[in-house]
């Protein structure tokens, strides 16, 4: 039975398969367009995810340098608030 299938679908002329399914077009079509629209809106999605991720990581490095220099700051402040006690004690 395969057989005489697969003899019958190999003795169709192109011409008349073509004119046969002249309607059917979208058929194929609309996979082939939702498919080539699905991978459009996955680069958007993954363009838009990575750029904010981007954006939080620079955010987040800067404040990390900031809170250095503010600890590095405090630090230099309390060295020299300890090295100037000896001197404001003989002072007063």
């Amino acid at each position: 039975m395969l057989e005489a299938l697969f003899l019958a679908t190999v003795k169709a002329a192109p011409a008349a398969t073509a004119a046969a399914s002249a309607g059917d077009d979208w058929k194929w079509l609309v996979p082939v367009i939702t498919l080539l629209l699905g991978f459009g809106l996955k680069w958007l999605q993954d363009h838009l995810t990575e750029k904010g991720r981007r954006k939080h990581d620079h955010e987040l490095r800067r404040e990390q340098r900031y809170d250095a220099l503010r600890m590095r700051r405090l630090e230099a402040e309390r060295a020299n608030l300890l090295t100037l006690q000896p001197l404001v004690v003989a002072f007063v």
